[in-house]
């Protein structure tokens, strides 16, 4: 049943984008396909291969890693609002109820999306993200029938930003048709970033093992999605290539050091950014579901045509409980 209806969202999906597509009649049915086989096969590869498996296991096991170091290093700085009662109860003051514990955002979490920053930084200075952009571009291309150019953004969305990914390749962003710019950004949505990851990973470590492996896993076929839905959405035929270079990030041209530092001011903003938008949602949430109860109440006093609205306790509309 379940396969069932995979196979039904897969075409549900591809329906949609179609019925979106700017133009319908420019869709390459035969390209489609190519590219949903590609994206099943990978998938088949990164979930039954035992080798790929292993390694994604060991990425796990790096991710632990970087997580206890970085703990270590917030239970310094901020004591107990920066430790786990789990593993260090004896750094709190007060004694908790099994499972009460909740990791305070601020002071646990955001730390581990700056490290996982700082880290993606320092490997692209060593050259080692860039080689293995390549790679993975290469690959791409190859299977994908794609750009150079799109290749490289979309292998770079895996590891760096949304905003970032765009950047690796802006010596051809001119260049770019339509269709191609489009494929670059929806690549861009379709994964995490390397610092985000370690906020997911962080968050759903509890509750599964082998957290970061699933999301590197989810991103990587993500990338063959979002590729295909692009195409359908917005066809084209052109292809980008590139000349060998690519884009440089900001902080190149420094040392080791100069690039944490350059990262550094990076991450603080990155923090406000994710800190904001923590403290908003909620408080979004909450107020368009005060004003939703409230328009409700309405409607129901109008259909019995009892419209004293004093009675039901309903306040005026924008003075609803508080918010």
């Amino acid at each position: 049943m379940s396969g069932i209806q995979g196979i039904l969202g897969i075409v549900v999906i591809l329906l949609i984008a179609w019925g979106f597509s700017e133009n319908k009649g420019e869709v390459r049915w035969k390209t489609v396909a190519l590219t949903l086989a590609a994206q099943i096969v990978l998938a088949l590869i990164l979930l039954k291969v035992p080798f790929i498996y292993e390694v994604l296991q060991a990425l796990t096991t790096v991710f632990a890693g970087i997580q206890s170091a970085t703990m270590e290093g917030t239970r310094f700085v901020f004591g107990f609002l920066g430790s786990d009662a789990n593993v260090f109860p004896e750094d709190f003051p007060f004694v908790l109820k099994d499972g009460s514990y909740v990791p305070m955002f601020a002071f646990v979490i955001l730390p581990q999306i700056l490290v996982f920053s700082i880290l993606v930084a320092v490997f692209w200075h060593w050259g080692i993200l860039p080689r293995v952009i390549k790679g993975i571009a290469w690959v791409m291309q190859r299977s994908l029938h794609i750009g150079g150019a799109v290749g490289l953004a979309a292998a770079a969305s895996l590891f760096v930003g949304m905003v970032e990914s765009p950047l690796v390749i802006r010596a051809y962003l001119k260049s770019l048709s339509r269709s191609e710019f489009f494929m670059v950004i929806t690549c861009g949505m379709a994964t995490v970033a390397g610092s985000i990851m370690g906020l997911y990973a962080a968050i759903l470590g509890d509750v599964l093992g082998d957290a970061i492996g699933h999301i590197i896993t989810a991103s990587m076929i993500n990338i063959f999605g979002a590729i295909l839905i692009a195409r359908i959405m917005i066809p084209g035929d052109k292809i980008t290539g590139v000349d060998g270079q690519y884009g440089r990030c900001d902080h190149d041209g420094y040392d080791v050091r100069g690039s944490i530092s350059c990262q550094r001011g990076c991450n603080v903003d990155c923090a406000h950014c994710i800190g904001g938008v923590g403290e908003s949602v909620p408080w979004l949430e909450r107020h368009v579901d005060t004003r939703v109860v409230w328009v409700d109440r309405c409607g129901w006093i109008r259909a019995i045509n009892a419209c004293d609205d004093s009675r039901l306790g309903v306040r005026p509309f924008g003075m609803g409980n508080g918010s």
